[in-house]
C-alpha cells in the first residue's frame, strides 16, 4: 500500500513532533521526539517514536528511517510540501504489526 506523511507538526514541547501517516487508506498518528544523549563530552541528537510508531514500523524499518529523515529535516527548519510518498507497506507487515 502507498504510504504517505500527510503532516508534521512541533508539539506543545520543543523537542516533539506529531506526524500523521496515511498507509493506503487508513491514517495513522504518533509522537517523535528528539532526544540529546552525551557521549565522550559531545551531545549527540538523535530521535524517537512513541511506542505506536515502534511498533507499527518494526516490520518495515525503511519506511520508519524516511520518517526519522523528514521529522530531521523539520527540526533543522527546513520547508517540506505535503503530502510525502515515502513508498510502500505491505499488507503482510500491517498485519504483523496489528498484532
Amino acid at each position: 500500500m502507498k504510504t504517505q506523511v500527510i503532516s508534521i507538526e512541533p508539539t506543545s514541547t520543543t523537542l516533539g513532533f506529531n506526524v500523521v501517516v496515511l498507509i493506503g487508506k487508513e491514517q495513522h498518528e504518533f509522537t517523535l521526539n528528539v532526544e540529546t544523549a552525551t557521549i565522550a563530552d559531545h551531545q549527540i541528537q538523535g530521535i524517537r517514536g512513541d511506542e505506536y510508531f515502534l511498533n507499527l514500523f518494526r516490520f518495515n524499518q525503511n519506511l520508519g528511517v524516511e520518517i526519522y529523515k523528514l521529522v530531521s529535516q523539520m527540526r533543522e527548519g527546513n520547508s517540506l510540501s505535503f503530502p510525502l510518498e515515502i513508498g510502500e507497506f505491505y499488507a503482510e507487515e500491517l498485519e504483523l504489526a496489528s498484532k
